[in-house]
């Protein structure tokens, strides 16, 4: 049997006070559909994503988050389609849940230079809780475990329920703004039948401007091109209660990509009086070798929490399928957002 803590089960199973949180990435524009569904079909090319999160492996309620994706594009009705599959174990375990999106985007071009992408997302998604849990009120500290009476009455140990979310992003060849909503119907994932957990939703503001050093303004995806830039980048996001920005620097050398993040909001939002809230510093590289991308991240605790969680790990792989286009092929516009997936391509 596995030994959990009450208040973990208070926090993650839902009620009253309570609200769960989605994941949260470090390598987010190396997973864009999951960033925002107005990235799909944002490569102009058949696009395959693996990706791995391990959070606070030191903790034994460690988060794993496994993600796989895929989108393309159809360049004749401007239309990007993908698929993402994320399997989150929360606990060690103790929660999983697993959800399957559809995205789906349209390219408009609003002049020469800018273009915008609306995007919608609709998925389905399936919450477990280990139903051989062990709870406070079953051990005594003379004699350890006591009663296999849990005095836990759930309905249910699963729920499925479905998620709808909507994105936007505006862009021309330097600078993007997005914008994305997950959990616009706001559904219920309570293992208790008279009890209500609406997930709140979860909105996230991306932007940054690419400086390119080398550059052409109109190139497919995959055309050669030597980058060499620097992308200052933000990123907001808000659910129910919890908030979080994220400040960096990309530095792009032709197949290298480095990058270092903050995480916090220290002047705004406080632990307590005194201690200000600093959440973590994030290290990242990738490296293009043709047609496949590896990506990695390390999350630096900084917070309360520093000795207690070894930080977080990110592991990225990317492959993009290349076509080959028959001379005089119609040039589209590039997304300039600081792409993990393909820096030798932006």
């Amino acid at each position: 049997m596995k030994r959990r803590g009450l208040w973990l089960l208070t926090m993650l199973l839902g009620g009253s006070i309570a609200y769960a949180q989605d994941p949260q990435m470090s390598l987010f524009y190396a997973l864009p559909t999951y960033l925002n569904p107005a990235f799909a079909g944002g490569a102009h090319h058949n696009r395959a994503i693996v990706h791995y999160r391990m959070q606070w492996p030191k903790n034994d309620a460690r988060y794993s988050t496994f993600f796989a994706s895929y989108d393309t594009y159809f360049a004749n009705q401007k239309l990007g389609l993908g698929a993402v599959v994320m399997s989150d174990n929360q606990g060690s375990g103790t929660i999983k849940t697993n959800d399957l999106n559809i995205v789906s985007s349209y390219e408009i071009d609003l002049s020469k230079r800018f273009a915008l992408r609306p995007a919608l997302s609709l998925g389905l998604a399936n919450r477990k809780v280990d139903d051989n849990l062990t709870y406070g009120n079953q051990f005594n500290n003379a004699q350890g475990l006591v009663s296999n009476n849990t005095g836990e009455n759930f309905d249910k140990y699963s729920v499925l329920y479905p998620d709808v979310g909507a994105g936007m992003l505006f862009y021309d060849h330097k600078f993007w703004f997005g914008v994305s909503a997950k959990h616009l119907n706001m559904p219920n994932n309570s293992f208790l039948q008279d009890s209500k957990n609406r997930l709140p939703i979860n909105m996230n503001f991306h932007t940054g401007m690419k400086i390119r050093l080398v550059h052409k303004e109109h190139i497919s995806y995959l055309e050669e091109e030597r980058d060499i830039s620097i992308t200052p980048v933000a990123h907001y996001k808000f659910q129910g209660k919890s908030d979080q920005l994220d400040l960096g620097l990309y530095t792009i050398y032709d197949k290298l990509l480095l990058g270092a993040w903050y995480r916090g909001l220290p002047i705004i939002k406080k632990y307590s009086t005194n201690e200000p809230n600093n959440e973590g510093l994030v290290f990242m590289m990738g490296y293009n070798f043709g047609e496949v991308t590896f990506s990695y991240a390390y999350d630096a605790t900084i917070s309360k929490l520093v000795g207690y969680t070894n930080g977080a790990h990110e592991v990225n792989l990317t492959y993009i399928f290349q076509k080959h286009h028959k001379q005089g092929h119609k040039i589209m516009k590039r997304l300039p957002c600081p792409n993990l997936n393909h820096p030798h391509s932006q």
